[in-house]
């Protein structure tokens, strides 16, 4: 049966790259970030008090929670953000694209999961659509010495978030996905603090424009 909920998911996460590339123009890096994680924390546990639903999670589990939030919050957003910073939305938007595909390899070498010659083809596949997609754009992929940087950056991003995936799924079997993504943004952003606080202080917060 198609999910619809999956499908929505994967627009969200389409139209997050131009906006958060557009987004740039006005904030630097690191307090975009923060501030966007830090916002989206305080909504879901805001959504798990008006669902009636515990807050509460075993001390054996918040150490795993921390981890989470470390490589899918902290150290993804620092490549991801700076990453996009170098090179284009539509570049960025096809190494994330390999997440999927790094999230097969890792379940693999750790031998959580047989992946069969079907799934590689079918995730392989996906990827040379994305690329079909986006090259045939007028501001398609550009290939660059300058967009160098940032293309690697984004490389690494990608292999964090499938290792954030991976490591999630332990989580999920014995708490709801809204109290997981919480803690671990949470946890994430706070950890973020240190390396954004030079930016935060900096930003030129009247300088922001509404839509951004």
């Amino acid at each position: 049966m198609f999910n619809f909920r999956l499908l929505f998911v994967a627009v969200v996460w389409g139209v997050n790259f131009a906006f958060v590339k557009y987004a740039l123009a006005e904030f630097s890096p690191m307090s975009f970030t923060v501030v966007r994680f830090a916002l989206a924390a305080l909504f879901l546990v805001s959504l798990m008090l008006v669902n009636r639903e515990s807050l509460f999670m075993e001390r054996r589990d918040i150490s795993a929670v921390v981890m989470l939030g470390f490589i899918g919050i902290t150290l993804y957003n620092l490549l991801f953000m700076y990453g996009l910073n170098f090179t284009t939305a539509s570049n960025s938007a096809l190494f994330i694209s390999l997440s999927p595909l790094f999230a097969a390899f890792i379940l693999a070498l750790t031998k959580r999961e047989r992946i069969n010659a079907f799934t590689i083809a079918g995730l392989l596949l996906s990827t040379a659509g994305v690329f079909l997609v986006i090259h045939k754009r007028p501001a398609g992929l550009s290939f660059s010495r300058q967009a160098m940087i940032g293309d690697l950056l984004t490389l690494c991003a990608a292999l964090f978030w499938a290792l954030y995936t991976v490591k999630a799924r332990p989580l999920l079997e014995k708490y709801s996905a809204i109290k997981v993504t919480a803690y671990s943004m949470a946890a994430g952003t706070v950890l973020l603090l240190p390396v954004g606080a030079y930016e935060l202080v900096h930003q030129s917060w009247g300088a922001v424009s509404a839509g951004s």
